[in-house]
């Protein structure tokens, strides 16, 4: 029975590991601009971790006002809906679509994903 237990961990932590995937690096997307676009080599499509809409960071996207790095709005069941299981994705950087957590503090979308083989 311990075998069998130690088996399954084994293929659990294989299956979720990242093993049979392509890590990335964090997308940032500036509030309200159009690019770039998230995308996945050919083969492999989008799979979203996470997704904050705000600012945490002063380096990010600094064309705007940064009189604040505490505003954070989890936005990650939005993004995947737009796009999980995709190749090319351009998710909106955008109160309009969010909601404003922080006014007048220029924003961006910080979102970590990886891209998944597809099966």
């Amino acid at each position: 029975m311990y075998n069998v237990v130690f088996y399954c961990c084994l293929c659990l932590i294989r299956h979720t590991s990242g093993q049979d995937n392509v890590d990335t690096e964090p997308y940032i997307l500036c509030e309200d601009q159009d690019s770039p676009s998230i995308v996945c080599p050919t083969a492999t499509f989008i799979k979203i971790k996470d997704a904050i809409y705000g600012r945490t960071d002063g380096s990010a996207c600094t064309d705007g006002d940064i009189i604040s790095t505490s505003c954070i709005l989890t936005v990650t069941t939005r993004v995947e809906q737009m796009c999980n299981y995709k190749q090319r994705c351009l998710p909106k950087a955008s109160n309009d679509i969010y909601g404003d957590p922080c006014e007048r503090i220029y924003k961006y979308l910080n979102v970590t994903y990886r891209c998944i083989k597809g099966t």
